[in-house]
């Protein structure tokens, strides 16, 4: 049998070895495998490991293997075990352009769409927010000089977009942590290198700031709607003829309903209202896939009014009148966005151009749509001499006490506070 001669090694195979062995010391080799390179790992008690890379065994990809290697080893000296390295640059690969980690540029587009798909189970508030933040770093990605890493990138997206966030306010934080947990994501998930970490919660809370010490604004509480006026107010609006606002106002208001939950309400043959839980899911239950109930929305009436409530609730259940049209086109835009805010957007901005709402804020500076539930709360423990307990209250506001005792619960002026101490002294003169 004639002798099978052994394949010369050629020139380009030789100085890729003598470079791989400079560059990476011993225990580490590259050899062809079926047309393509694979690398190979020596271990210290002989053992090996190996995997193929994507790259076609040619002079021309000679430096392609050694960054591949480079890759690798980084990974590696990461703290990552030979399995999960080896998927992490291969991930890596799928979202990016060029073939190795020295020649490629992230695919930021595609790391983006992936992140917010894990982030999927969010509500939908969340996500609307998150789309937006995502969308501005791939602003700063395609902004110059062009960013090269985790902390860079941070510092730039604060530069382009922090200007009209006050600092040391939860605006800047939650953008940063979106940020952060954004970047997390591509180094642990998909296999960025390491520079793309973010900054350390300290580093971050320079871009964060604090909030000035001096001619500081006291915090604004939202102004309800008081009876009287929204009495006026739905007069006014059935005398102008707007019915289909006059509706939606009307069971906002007898309802204590956020806007957007217009369109996630049950009315049964009663007359009972119920509001599914969709509009405000808090992060556990987002987590556990658990379904938020419905809950029971309580009507309450206006003085001289008996029974308006559940007339008005009823009235919605036939459809006689129906809602807004610029409101009927956003509910019609909900699965497609997600989204409940430009339901509540619509209405607001309806609401904002009628002329006796413009009156009423001239009157009551400060005051927005949403004074319309926070009547609803003034109503429940101000209005009737039976008034609601703050638990029974914020059940049928569908929020937690906590909630109902910081936003719902504090708001009174110095003509209620006069006869309150009036009426406490009077009760001790006559005990």
């Amino acid at each position: 049998m004639a002798e099978q001669k052994k394949k010369p090694v050629a020139v380009w195979e030789q100085a890729l070895r003598r470079t791989l062995k400079a560059e990476h010391g011993k225990g580490w080799s590259l050899r062809e495998s079926r047309g393509r390179a694979q690398l190979v790992q020596i271990l210290e008690d002989r053992s090996r490991r190996s995997t193929k890379l994507d790259i076609i065994w040619a002079s021309k990809n000679a430096r392609l293997m050694l960054e591949a290697v480079a890759q690798l080893r980084e990974y590696l000296d990461g703290g990552m075990d030979w399995d999960r390295a080896v998927a992490a640059r291969a991930e890596l690969t799928v979202h990016s352009t060029g073939t190795t980690k020295a020649t490629k540029q992230v695919d930021w587009g595609a790391a983006c769409d992936r992140f917010f798909e894990s982030r999927s189970n969010r509500r939908s508030s969340t996500l609307s927010d998150l789309r937006t933040r995502l969308r501005r770093v791939r602003e700063v990605m395609a902004s110059k000089p062009r960013v090269t890493d985790g902390p860079g990138l941070m510092r730039r997206y604060a530069a382009l977009h922090f200007a009209d966030c006050p600092p040391g306010g939860q605006g800047r934080k939650r953008q940063l942590q979106d940020l952060s947990a954004f970047l997390l994501y591509c180094c642990d998930d998909l296999g960025f290198p390491a520079r793309w970490m973010p900054l350390s919660t300290a580093k971050r809370q320079e871009l964060v700031g604090s909030p000035p010490t001096t001619g500081q604004k006291k915090e604004k509480r939202t102004i309800p709607v008081m009876p009287d006026d929204f009495e006026d107010l739905l007069a006014q609006m059935l005398q102008d003829g707007r019915k289909q606002l006059w509706l939606m106002t009307a069971m906002i208001g007898f309802y204590g309903l956020r806007e957007g939950e217009i369109c996630l309400l049950d009315v049964d043959e009663n007359g009972d209202v119920y509001v599914g839980g969709e509009l405000k899911r808090d992060l556990r239950a987002l987590q556990s896939g658990a379904e938020k109930e419905e809950r029971l929305a309580l009507g309450l009436d206006l003085k001289g009014q008996p029974g308006e409530a559940r007339r008005v609730a009823q009235l919605f259940r036939s459809g006689q009148i129906g809602l807004p049209k610029a409101v009927k086109n956003q509910i019609d835009k909900v699965s497609e966005r997600n989204s409940y805010r430009e339901v509540g957007a619509a209405y607001a901005q309806i609401l904002k151009r009628y002329k006796p709402w413009q009156e009423l804020v001239k009157r009551n500076p400060g005051l927005r749509p949403y004074g319309l539930r926070h009547g609803w709360a003034w109503r429940a423990h101000k209005y009737s001499s039976r008034p609601l307990h703050y638990s029974q209250a914020a059940a049928f506001m569908g929020h937690s006490v906590e909630t109902h005792l910081k936003y719902y619960s504090s708001w009174v002026n110095r003509k209620e506070l006069e006869e309150a101490g009036k009426k406490y002294n009077e009760a001790l003169q006559s005990a």
